[in-house]
């Protein structure tokens, strides 16, 4: 799982930037998380509503759950702010995080740079910003810059310094399915037809006591070419196929 930051100053677009980001680089295979840290007390949760109802009464923990989408709001009270590492075990896996805010945290980071909101940059006084994303030229600069609205060419950029690279490999590129140099996998329905061209049902019959039933699976031995899957695999459902 690796980790990128998005910062700048408020109103610079570091939001907007990470929208576009999320939509670019899951439209090219990668599974993308985000955290975004908020300078004020917020709530997720609504007076009156019941969830609302059971923190109020006490309740350290409320766990939201419906069919699309379920939510955890834990009370932090007295204790210190998560650190990064702390939230970053509450996610589940994924390819990309993409946080937004923590300018103070060592994670390489991408500044978000509008001359309008009227700040100055971050970059030369921060070592752990690796690029910049402007609407405006900048001249001297110790690190890439980007135009903001490139938001392909960031993503490029973003991808190649985490090591992900431009665009996520063939889920079964590297499948344990595969035999090694066969070059590209069969279709579902090109499979299907093979094993229905190859296979003969078993229509012969046998008359055993009831008892002695359990377990009994009327059937021929059946071996293949290669063994399918070719080591053990612990993910594997159903029945392997050793070679002969």
């Amino acid at each position: 799982m690796k980790i990128y930051g998005v910062i700048g100053w408020k109103n610079a677009g570091k939001t907007g930037l990470m929208e576009r980001l999320v939509a670019e680089i899951t439209g090219r295979g990668f599974a993308v998380s985000t955290i975004k840290h908020a300078h004020h007390a917020f709530d997720l949760d609504r007076p009156g509503k019941d969830s609302h109802r059971h923190r109020a009464a006490g309740a350290g923990e409320v766990l939201l759950s419906s069919h699309e989408r379920w939510a955890l709001l834990h009370e932090i009270g007295t204790a210190p702010e998560p650190e990064m590492s702390e939230l970053l075990a509450k996610l589940a896996p994924c390819d990309l995080v993409l946080v937004e805010g923590y300018k103070r945290d060592s994670h390489a980071k991408i500044e978000v740079f509008r001359a309008a909101a009227g700040h100055a940059l971050m970059q030369p006084d921060d070592p752990t910003v690796r690029a910049v994303a402007t609407d405006v030229a900048l001249d001297g600069m110790a690190v890439p810059t980007f135009d903001l609205d490139d938001t392909a060419a960031i993503a490029d950029f973003i991808l190649t310094e985490t090591g992900l690279g431009a665009a996520a490999p063939d889920g079964l590129a590297d499948d344990c399915f595969a035999p090694q140099g066969a070059g590209a996998l069969a279709t579902v329905a090109q499979t299907e037809a093979m094993l229905k061209a190859a296979l003969v049902p078993v229509t012969a019959a046998e008359n055993v006591p009831l008892g002695a039933a359990a377990g009994r699976v009327l059937a021929a031995d059946a071996t293949a070419a290669r063994a399918n899957p070719p080591a053990a695999n612990s993910a594997m459902d159903g029945y392997g196929f050793a070679a002969a």
